[in-house]
């Protein structure tokens, strides 16, 4: 090893990286700066901002319908209650979200960040070009690579479902009910010879309004998508 190394030399230098959006190329250094790299770190120590976003999100949105499910005939005590608990909720994305958006005008610069709200670039744009940054400086996962476990996909049917049938949305049901045919013939195939029967949470069920999910139907839509 030489007793001196020059760092600035562009051999040493990382590929700068490239993005566009709404018609504009912006061009970021290949190192994220120094002053926050403690803060993306920690950013994903935890799963990913992102996912903490996502999660207080659900967690509000899951309080909002407490609410609006309160009986006519609910106390007083039970209103206020539930209604503490969606301020509470609501006020805890707040701080998650503002970071998230300090992050992004870190990493962009804030000469970049103001161009793209001029741009009017949305949320939820602005939100994924703060993941993909994070995986091209290579402190976050790609979430495209990550493999989703089975039971993590019935968990997302299941929370879907429940909003399908609180919105009476036939087809969006009968999508559901296809996807489940599709795993349970794939746990098939993959293994046993015998298809697990899909799983829901207790808070996933079916409407008394709604008529029983035809078996075959489901089976032959299944088929259809393989």
């Amino acid at each position: 090893m030489t007793r001196f190394k020059d760092f600035d030399d562009a051999r040493e230098q990382r590929e700068p990286i490239e993005l566009a959006v709404k018609g504009r190329r912006y061009l970021l250094p290949g190192d994220p700066p120094v002053s926050i790299v403690g803060r993306l770190i920690g950013a994903n120590a935890e799963g990913g901002l992102n996912i903490q976003v996502a999660e207080a999100q659900l967690v509000a949105a899951k309080a909002r319908l407490a609410v609006e499910d309160l009986p006519d005939d609910a106390s007083l005590e039970e209103r206020q209650a539930a209604e503490e608990a969606f301020a509470a909720a609501t006020a805890a994305v707040e701080p998650l979200r503002a970071e998230q958006n300090r992050l992004l005008v870190d990493l962009l610069g804030k000469a970049n960040a103001d161009q793209m709200i001029a741009d009017g670039v949305g949320y939820y744009t602005y939100n994924r070009i703060l993941v993909w940054l994070q995986v091209a400086y290579g402190f976050a996962k790609d979430p495209a690579a990550e493999e989703v476990s089975e039971e993590g996909i019935r968990e997302l049917l299941g929370q879907i479902r429940l909003l399908a049938e609180r919105e009476k949305k036939p087809a969006l049901l009968a999508m559901l009910d296809a996807a489940e045919g599709a795993l349970a013939e794939a746990a098939t195939i993959e293994g046993e010879g015998v298809p697990k029967a899909p799983r829901r949470k207790a808070s996933a069920k079916r409407m008394p309004t709604d008529r029983p999910r035809p078996r075959s139907a489901s089976r032959s839509s299944s088929k259809g998508t393989r």
